[in-house]
């Protein structure tokens, strides 16, 4: 308790379009390139499957994570970043779709993407990234060997 930073406000309402009458897109996983700990997605609307909603690659945080060379800026090792990606783009990825009020909870190293949105009305989201209050002393140093240290005791108990 008290050492998550009390929020100021969030990433921003995110909005997929619908396709139309247009092919979607094809699928693809990045990761984000700012520095937080926890994600979350919260759906402002139901979001039905294909609806554009919050699309995950599970466990890719885990092959993402070692290929930065920090724990929590931008600044990977291009050419091991874009394997994982490459591979991990092979696999099926895991439409979060959902109900208004659901809320998505992820690693910053999962790799994931907004869905292509082949519904009839625009998916509406709240983004907001949790940041632990030492963000700053810790950002800069290298991935540790057990990707959780930094988080809490709870979460080291469910070893995801």
């Amino acid at each position: 308790a008290g050492r998550v930073q009390i929020p100021h406000g969030i990433r921003g309402i995110y909005c997929t379009l619908p396709y139309g009458d247009h092919p979607p897109q094809a699928l693809g996983c990045h990761t984000d390139g700012h520095p937080f700990h926890l994600g979350v997605v919260g759906y402002i609307d139901d979001v039905p499957p294909n609806g554009g909603s919050f699309m995950v690659w599970p466990e890719s945080h885990r092959a993402f994570y070692p290929t930065f060379t920090s724990q929590y800026l931008r600044d990977q090792d291009e050419a091991a970043y874009e394997k994982v990606r490459t591979a991990f783009n092979q696999r099926p990825p895991v439409d979060t779709h959902g109900q208004a009020g659901d809320i998505v909870f992820w690693h910053h190293r999962l790799g994931h993407m907004a869905s292509p949105n082949t519904s009839r009305q625009l998916r509406q989201a709240v983004l907001y990234d949790f940041l632990k209050k030492d963000i700053e002393q810790t950002q800069q140093e290298p991935p540790q060997k057990d990707m959780w240290r930094d988080w809490s005791d709870e979460m080291h108990a469910i070893a995801l």
